[in-house]
């Protein structure tokens, strides 16, 4: 199966010998037939030919595997060029819209000939022909480079049309019908590199996935299993592609390893939602910390061990410890110790109730559990 770059390489160089052709047809017309709607469509034409050389160098520049310098990829080039072609047929645009303004104002009108209709109208249908083509292969691939040019043809297709309407009633003796339609051709052309410009643009200041796509993107989430909710769900745009950023509440008192689980199971879901989605980062949190005190002030392992051996080295078991977990929540810290099995044959006075005193006047801590395991760490 051809890669993405050939894809877009072959149908770019398809529309590049259309427009080359139509280009120089047009042009000659548009001089010996006397119509300067046609000759400026023509231009319009050529021009084409440098957009669609720049399609196939940012394709192949966007599809470079993540590097070192670019772990993300190299999308931003196939955006940045698609911005760069949209100034291109802005500037075009102007060029033209100057140019008629000054045929009206000098009224230098010719009657066109009748084989600058035949011209305009093959040009209609080339132009939609490749707008058609080209858009299929966009969506095919998800590309917004490709997508650009593909309603770069559409303006070339619905330019043609303006420009045999300003023909033929130029040839009906309204002498600013063809340099009106030139003017109408200018505007369409300045509002589509408009539109194209401020797309790209939207995308290199990373905007993200529009409202829709993101309440979708959270139901995938929320929907999986083990997660609870989710919150600070961003996303980013590259190249046409997704790039999530999400938090996960989880049950607080999973291993890591099952958290781990539920958060591989994330990414793939919304991997498999939508083959626009390119990475996925997942942060998993024990409860919902944009509304909850920060635990960022309470002490780490190392601190409070020290703070703990000094409440609890005399204490019967503390030298058989097999294990303490730690669960920061709420605030504040809450304590699970793991003794051998042996202890459990001493009333709760002597063994659990010792430990939980130790440290009651300790603010940090909510609460002390003791749990007894013979086999623990076997």
């Amino acid at each position: 199966m051809p890669t993405r770059y050939q894809q877009m390489k072959y149908v770019t160089i398809i529309g590049g010998i259309v427009d080359l052709l139509l280009g120089l047809l047009k042009i000659a017309f548009g001089i010996f037939g006397h119509s300067q709607a046609l000759f400026a469509d023509g231009v319009h034409s050529l021009s084409d030919l440098a957009t669609d050389a720049m399609v196939i160098v940012a394709s192949k520049s966007s599809t470079q595997l993540p590097d070192e310098a670019h772990p993300y990829g190299h999308g931003r080039i196939e955006t940045i060029f698609a911005a760069i072609l949209a100034i291109i047929l802005f500037a075009v645009g102007i060029g033209i819209l100057f140019d008629a303004i000054h045929e009206i104002l000098h009224q230098h009108f010719l009657k066109p000939s009748m084989s600058v209709l035949f011209v305009a109208a093959v040009s209609i249908l080339l132009n939609e022909f490749l707008f058609r083509y080209t858009l299929r292969t966009a969506e095919l691939l998800n590309s917004n480079l490709l997508r650009a040019n593909a309603w770069h043809k559409r303006s070339d297709a619905l330019a043609s049309i303006v420009v045999l309407i300003g023909i033929s009633g130029e040839m009906m003796g309204f002498h600013y019908f063809d340099a009106a339609a030139a003017i109408v051709v200018a505007l369409m052309i300045i509002k589509m590199s408009f539109t194209m410009i401020w797309s790209n643009v939207r995308e290199l200041i990373e905007t993200g996935v529009d409202k829709k796509t993101l309440q979708a993107l959270r139901k995938v989430i929320e929907n999986t299993l083990g997660v609870q909710a989710c919150h600070q769900l961003r996303t980013r745009l590259i190249g046409g592609q997704i790039l999530i950023d999400v938090h996960v509440q989880l049950d607080p008192y999973l291993s890591l390893s099952e958290a781990h689980f539920i958060a591989d199971h994330v990414e793939k879901n919304l991997m498999q939602y939508s083959h626009r989605i390119a990475d996925v980062v997942v942060h998993m949190d024990p409860e919902d910390d944009d509304k909850l005190i920060s635990v960022l002030n309470l002490p780490n392992r190392k601190t409070l061990e020290k703070t703990l051996k000094k409440r609890w080295a005399k204490l019967p078991g503390y030298q058989d410890i097999q294990k303490m977990n730690l669960h920061y929540l709420k605030g504040k810290i809450e304590i699970e110790i793991i003794l051998p099995l042996k202890y459990a044959r001493e009333p709760p006075q002597k063994i659990i109730q010792p430990y939980q005193e130790a440290v009651k006047n300790i603010p940090n801590i909510r609460s002390v559990k003791v749990y007894f395991d013979e086999t623990f760490g076997v």
